[in-house]
């Protein structure tokens, strides 16, 4: 995982973490390890993340794939 492009993303997004986390259906500590790269993301939530982030296919392999 790419912290550094999620983290801009989020910041492009304007979204708060917690408003993230709520929108997974997890807490604000489990997406802070998943978003720190201590835990994955499941690819559920990567779906969810592309559509709230307003992210491109090539963003979300960048970010969360290393492609």
């Amino acid at each position: 995982m790419n912290v550094n492009e999620y983290r801009a993303a989020v910041a492009r997004s304007g979204l708060r973490n917690i408003d993230i986390a709520d929108s997974l259906g997890i807490t604000p500590a489990a997406l802070w390890a998943k978003a720190k790269g201590k835990r994955e993301f499941r690819v559920s939530e990567v779906k969810k993340l592309k559509n709230l982030l307003d992210l491109t296919w090539k963003e979300v392999n960048t970010i969360f794939f290393d492609v």
